[in-house]
């Protein structure tokens, strides 16, 4: 009998079990470990683009699904808009630069979307979604930034009003989202020309 002879080998070379045991044990922690330090590093650099409710993204050809190279003119907004099974469409514009959060020097990743529209991100945990252009809602891990704080995007005059905070939205850091109307704003400031 198999099971039998599997046990008192077992009783036989408790020391070689034992340590084949551990091994096997500290081998699946590893990869349960590793797993997740993946799974939280990539939400980290995609969290932003995973938590769209939108069923896909369109960039330029040029752009190569980098979110940040891709530019689209309003005629081929309007072209994707009349695609077949299309409901509709929402804007969405990032920009790598630099904040003062909580007093603090930080590299931010500000992106602009149209509120109510599919590029709006799921994951408010607390407050509400920007309307208006000063007004801001953050994913920043690790910050003491609440609800009513500021945030000056540098290169500009604009105090931005924290009015909710959001968790699994990060875009490769810090992560700031605005209105489509506040983005161009701030765009204009950092570079009126």
């Amino acid at each position: 009998d198999f099971v039998n002879l599997a046990l008192t080998e077992m009783r036989r070379a408790k020391l070689r079990f034992g340590l084949l045991t551990a091994a096997v044990a500290l081998l699946v922690f590893l990869i349960i470990f590793l797993s997740s330090l993946s799974g939280a590093l990539l939400r980290s650099l995609t969290g932003a683009l995973e938590a769209l409710p939108a069923d896909g993204l369109v960039y330029s050809d040029a752009a190569r699904g980098n979110a940040q190279a891709s530019r689209l003119t309003p005629d081929i907004v309007e072209s994707v808009e009349q695609v077949p099974g299309v409901a509709s469409v929402g804007p969405i514009a990032v920009l790598s630069t630099n904040a003062t959060v909580a007093d603090e020097p930080t590299p931010l990743q500000l992106i602009g979307v149209a509120p109510g529209s599919p590029s709006e991100p799921e994951g408010l945990r607390e407050g509400r979604f920007p309307t208006a252009a000063d007004e801001v809602a953050v994913d920043i891990s690790g910050s003491p930034v609440g609800l009513g704080d500021t945030i000056r995007v540098n290169g500009t005059s604009t105090d931005l009003v924290v009015t909710g905070r959001l968790v699994g939205t990060q875009f490769g850091g810090d992560t700031a989202w605005v209105t489509i109307g506040g983005y161009d704003a701030l765009i204009r400031q950092i570079n009126p020309g």
